[in-house]
């Protein structure tokens, strides 16, 4: 792991388009994208080819990715379904319903999660629903959806975000809640997210606030407590999005403006 501030992290931040199968060329070079309009998008050219700095592109496939005779419009189909967000869910429950109502909605996203953790502030409630789930009796089962789902008892106060990030590190971004904030979000909000990192090309790498979720490509950079990278992202002014402010823009817009300041990516 690299022991790398903020401000070295969004450096290392940049995405150049060379050897990338989706290139537009000429006979000078590259002119575009074929995968997204870039026409409005802020790049640098390095020997004939778009560089763009502070952006990470998912899309980048390098030739050999490519299938023999295959079509552009199936290989954007393709690659659309390689990134799309995978993610998982934890949630702070104070009792076995709570934690059952939390799975349902959490269960009935559109776009579903990964990975579901459950945890609560004493051991009781945790193997309540663990006897619950093994007799049959509770509406949790496994596996459903293919989602996998975990129940952790962890006292409140030393709860641990990194704790949880360190145990499941090859999901993409981490969304922490409690049972009431679940039932909150919309079921086709995560759905919203993926294509807003992916369909509109913004690439942010945290969310905070009262729910966070937070991009593996920054904790995984860093050796820092997530409440100091939390910290040093919001003192730099960068890639730091308050959930609340994308919900609100989930729920009276749709779609990010690319114009707005405060959508830095």
């Amino acid at each position: 792991m690299t022991n790398m501030n903020i401000h070295q992290l969004r450096n290392t931040l940049t995405t150049s388009c060379r050897g990338c199968n989706f290139r537009a060329l000429d006979s000078y070079g590259q002119v575009g994208c074929l995968a997204h309009d870039v026409s409005n998008e802020s790049y640098t050219v390095e020997d004939n080819c778009f560089k763009f700095d502070s952006k990470i592109c998912q899309f980048k496939r390098e030739v050999e990715w490519v299938y023999p005779e295959e079509s552009i419009e199936n290989q954007i189909s393709r690659v659309r379904k390689e990134v799309t967000m995978r993610y998982m869910v934890a949630s702070y429950c104070t009792s076995v319903e709570e934690a059952e109502t939390a799975y349902k909605h959490i269960d009935h996203q559109t776009l579903k999660p990964k990975q579901i953790v459950l945890y609560f502030e004493n051991s009781k409630d945790s193997t309540a629903l663990l006897d619950k789930i093994q007799n049959g009796k509770s509406t949790i089962k496994n596996p459903t959806n293919g989602i996998k789902w975990s129940v952790l008892t962890q006292a409140v106060d030393n709860f641990s975000y990194d704790d949880v990030l360190r145990s499941f590190p090859n999901i993409p971004f981490y969304c922490f809640i409690n049972a009431k904030q679940a039932k909150e979000i919309e079921f086709s909000y995560f759905n919203w997210l993926d294509k807003q990192i992916n369909d509109y090309g913004f690439r942010f790498r945290m969310i905070g606030g009262d729910i966070k979720i937070i991009s593996s490509m920054v904790y995984k950079s860093n050796i820092l407590p997530l409440d100091e990278i939390e910290e040093q992202l919001q003192e730099q002014g960068i890639a730091y999005y308050d959930f609340r402010d994308l919900y609100n823009n989930y729920l009276e817009f749709r779609n990010w403006s690319k114009g707005d300041d405060r959508f830095i990516y």
